[in-house]
């Protein structure tokens, strides 16, 4: 399997998140996943599972991208939360 690089996740998204809104959603994440209805956050799962579903969809089965969804799906909560939580230019890393 090939090494993604930071560079290529980094232009997958890019490519995702300007296909999504020209193309539509249903199109590039059929038989995977549900389309939502609205809300930014579920959108950013949507993307998640069509970079996934680029980049790794020859090495997984149909249900393997449906539980990949729903992952992203369930993980959104937790990433809200830690964009919600601001760090001041003070902060430092905890060490033991």
């Amino acid at each position: 399997m090939p090494r993604t690089t930071r560079r290529n996740f980094a232009k997958a998204i890019t490519v995702a998140a300007v296909t999504l809104p020209i193309v539509g959603t249903t199109d590039l994440v059929s038989q995977t996943t549900t389309v939502p209805q609205k809300g930014s956050s579920s959108l950013l799962a949507v993307a998640w599972t069509v970079v996934v579903r680029a980049e790794f969809e020859r090495y997984l089965s149909l249900e393997e991208m449906k539980k990949v969804a729903d992952d992203f799906g369930e993980l959104l909560p937790v990433v809200e939360k830690l964009r919600d939580f601001k760090l001041t230019n003070a902060d430092e890393p905890w060490f033991r």
